[in-house]
């Protein structure tokens, strides 16, 4: 029953926001979205919607609550399209600080590349994102009570795949010795 009246509710969804597509309104859009917030995608559908329709602010609005909401099991999407948005209205420090928070909490290798990719060419701001997020993933190598909140790759696979990435051999295959003697 419970199915029935879900589908139900999506495809009334579907028909309202056909109705208010063909309209122009995107505020009639906009409400029939926001009708369904269960998930960190739909925050974001509903951002890029308001971005696509020059409504910045709006959109950052979305974006934050979705991030918000979905604090303990993070989207990357959303959090790059407002890292991104951060950096389009001129916040980048509020743009490198998601992106590290993140990093602290779930970190992954697209993560990892965001952030240096923020550093641009800057060899010293690619240094002072390299060094403490290897750090952080080097504390972490052996640790089996934090693999479990590992989304992808355990510590120390991320840290292997990063440390040779970066073309630090050595480090990477310290830190499988490491993760094997423990």
């Amino acid at each position: 029953m419970q199915d029935d009246q879900s589908g139900a509710r999506y495809a009334l969804g579907a028909i309202l926001e056909r109705f208010a597509n063909r309209e122009g309104d995107v505020d009639g859009v906009i409400a029939v979205r926001a009708n369904d917030l269960s998930t960190a995608y739909a925050y974001l559908g509903l951002a890029q919607l308001c971005l696509d329709h020059a409504r910045e602010p709006e959109a950052l609005k979305w974006a934050e609550e979705g991030l918000w909401q979905f604090e303990d099991d993070p989207d990357e999407r959303l959090i790059f399209f407002a890292s991104d948005l951060y950096r389009r209205t001129g916040r980048k420090e509020d743009a490198d600080q998601l992106l590290w928070r993140t990093f602290e909490r779930h970190p992954s290798r697209a993560l990892y590349e965001r952030l240096k990719s923020a550093a641009g060419k800057n060899r010293m701001l690619a240094d002072a994102v390299r060094e403490p997020a290897l750090a952080r993933l080097r504390a972490e190598i052996g640790k089996s009570a934090r693999r479990a909140e590992m989304r992808w790759f355990s510590p120390d696979e991320l840290f292997v795949q990063l440390a040779m990435a970066e073309g630090l051999l050595t480090d990477a295959w310290d830190g499988r010795q490491r993760a094997w003697l423990q």
